[in-house]
């Protein structure tokens, strides 16, 4: 693995803290109501910007915060919410996570502080609102982290709607019950120290299902406690000791948690990985930041009937379309043929039948 730096790294604690500041890692608008309730961070007492929607901290000395949500309820029933922290992961369509995430079974082995450590609740994890009213969920934040510590932690702070549809005077009157579930996350982003210049390394490479459709997971981590945002991939596998691409696919606009992984799905797009041998090889690169990666890799029959089982919606290599078209109109071109006979066998009997009584 080679990481090529185009320019000297001159960035200070300073600028990482504006690029923080920048961005808006959350799920949905804070300020707009969506369906029954809607939430709002406040500015924690120590926040590096307080007009962001989120809670941004600088936790380079030890820092003690209370951290509140103002959840409003904007129905004319009671409602139930409830709160979840989590970290922040990698989802496998490249984005960053702020809630649940349920390809994430285990915390990535190089996350060293996962955001229950310094993050706890203060207030019950279901919060009962009532109708058009609002009510406060608070945590607290004890942050210590060890000197050779530096960079950032990510997470989320989670609010659900876990109203029984029941619980509900609407569906009390219409004697209907629609159950739906939504959310809001929150991200709680803290920084210390200085810059952290990003890591990535290559992980498993094996045959699988992306978006219920075959593909090759090639699964990247973002090892180092920073995010990597806009980050491209070009990936190509062939044989090994050939040059002859099998796959190959071009993406972009990915971004990864800090210490976090997730399967990039190198897609089969009509073809086939038969068991064999094969050879990976993937660029990556975020800004100024590139990574190159070069593998071998052996597909086995199993990993192929996985593979098979998992893609439920995706259609099997088959003929190429051209042949299905010609096939198509030849049978076309035949029914044609038989109905024509049979319309003219069917105007041929009565002339016969007439002279055979002329007789």
């Amino acid at each position: 693995m080679k990481i090529i730096n185009t320019w000297p790294l001159k960035i200070t604690a300073l600028l990482f803290l504006l690029v923080l500041s920048n961005m808006a890692p959350v799920k949905a608008d804070q300020q707009a109501p969506m369906g029954d309730f809607s939430v709002k961070a406040v500015p924690a007492e120590k926040q590096i910007d307080k007009n962001t929607y989120y809670f941004n901290l600088n936790v380079s000395k030890p820092l003690e915060q209370t951290l509140k949500v103002v959840i409003t309820n904007n129905s004319n029933h009671k409602i139930k919410i409830q709160q979840n922290l989590y970290n922040a992961t990698t989802g496998d369509s490249g984005n960053v996570v702020y809630g649940e995430n349920k390809n994430v079974k285990h915390n990535d082995p190089t996350l060293r502080f996962p955001l229950k450590t310094i993050v706890s609740l203060t207030t019950p994890k279901v919060i009962e609102v009532a109708a058009h009213s609002s009510a406060t969920a608070t945590a607290k934040m004890q942050a210590k982290l060890p000197a050779d510590f530096a960079g950032m932690i990510l997470g989320g702070w989670e609010f659900v709607n876990i109203t029984a549809p029941s619980d509900t005077s609407a569906s009390k009157q219409s004697g209907v019950s629609v159950a739906s579930q939504y959310a809001y996350n929150i991200a709680i982003a803290m920084v210390k120290d200085r810059y952290v210049t990003p890591t990535m390394q290559l992980g498993t490479i094996k045959p699988g299902a992306h978006n219920y459709k075959r593909a090759l997971l090639v699964n990247l981590q973002n090892t180092s406690a920073n995010l990597i945002g806009g980050l491209a991939v070009n990936a190509t596998v062939t044989h090994q000791g050939s040059s002859k691409a099998i796959l190959t696919q071009n993406d972009k606009g990915f971004s990864l948690a800090p210490n976090s992984n997730f399967n990039y799905g190198l897609m089969y797009a009509g073809k086939d990985l038969v068991p064999g041998k094969y050879h990976l090889r993937l660029h990556a690169q975020s800004g100024q930041f590139k990574w190159d990666f070069d593998r071998d890799f052996t597909i086995t029959a199993s990993d192929v009937r996985q593979a098979n089982k998992a893609a439920l919606y995706d259609a099997k290599p088959g003929l190429a379309w051209w042949i299905i078209v010609l096939i198509s109109s030849l049978v076309i071109v035949i029914l044609a043929l038989i109905i024509l006979i049979i319309v003219i066998l069917r105007k041929k009997k009565p002339v016969d039948e007439s002279s055979k009584s002329v007789e």
